[in-house]
């Protein structure tokens, strides 16, 4: 911002000498070496006018910039740090088979590092901009990139679930609103690995419907919701190693 600005004074300082060395010139009463001596002073005064701006808009600048760099800081060390470690003190996310493809990421840390890291978006990266070398930031920019892809994954999963569930209960003539219980009981078996029992208790359900079981038995056989589950954890567990490295990073900024 401060470069645009010196070149709009500079520009303005150019015109007006231009302005002045031509009306000097159009003076029919002054001598020609007058004109002269005048349009030299004219120049000169211009060019040290630049410098003069270019040195208080360079300071300037260097003031600006130590300033963001500073706030910059102290949103990492007073802010984001301290939050990482309160997502830590509280601990992994509950379960929560509402569904969503956060869900398949609960149970962890991955979705409250997430959101901290999404909420705080702009200043992580404007952070980085003065510090790229700050191993605690490249190391949860790696984890939001790659929880990112997680929840790709997760959504692909939630539009199996959906659509074979619904599918199931148009063919049995049941209303749709008896397919988000169904969707809920079928990612708890799939990959909570929650009981009868818990899901019952969860989904307000007497005993677990013989159609919930049969669907859920035909999902766990289905060679596309294996291969995605499969897929689903290899990148939760990387999650969950990059949240380790973290862990350590951040105590290791405490101790700088």
């Amino acid at each position: 911002m401060s470069n645009k600005r010196l070149l709009k004074f500079l520009l303005a300082i150019s015109l007006l000498c231009l302005i002045a060395i031509v009306v000097i010139n159009l003076c029919t009463s002054l001598s020609q070496s007058l004109k002269d001596g005048i349009t030299a002073e004219i120049v000169g005064g211009g060019i040290v006018g630049g410098i003069v701006a270019a040195v208080f808009f360079y300071l300037q600048e260097s003031d600006e910039y130590q300033a963001s760099k500073m706030k910059a800081n102290s949103f990492f060390e007073q802010k984001l740090l301290l939050d990482i470690q309160e997502a830590m003190d509280r601990g992994p996310s509950l379960w929560n088979l509402s569904g969503a493809n956060k869900f398949y990421f609960d149970g962890s840390l991955v979705n409250p590092l997430y959101d901290i890291y999404q909420s705080n978006f702009d200043q992580i990266n404007n952070h980085h901009a003065y510090f790229s070398k700050n191993e605690l930031i490249n190391k949860f920019d790696e984890f939001y990139k790659t929880t990112r892809k997680g929840y790709v994954l997760g959504e692909k999963m939630e539009n199996l679930v959906y659509q074979n569930v619904r599918s199931d209960h148009h063919k049995r003539g049941l209303i749709s609103a008896n397919d988000p219980a169904t969707s809920s009981y079928i990612r708890g078996k799939l990959f909570a690995d929650m009981s009868d029992e818990e899901l019952c208790k969860y989904l307000e359900w007497q005993s677990v419907p013989e159609r919930a079981i049969e669907l859920y038995k035909t999902f766990e056989k289905s060679k596309d919701v294996i291969n995605l589950i499969s897929e689903i954890k290899e990148i939760r567990e990387t999650l969950i190693t990059q949240i380790e490295e973290i862990k350590e990073l951040r105590k290791n900024s405490f101790k700088a």
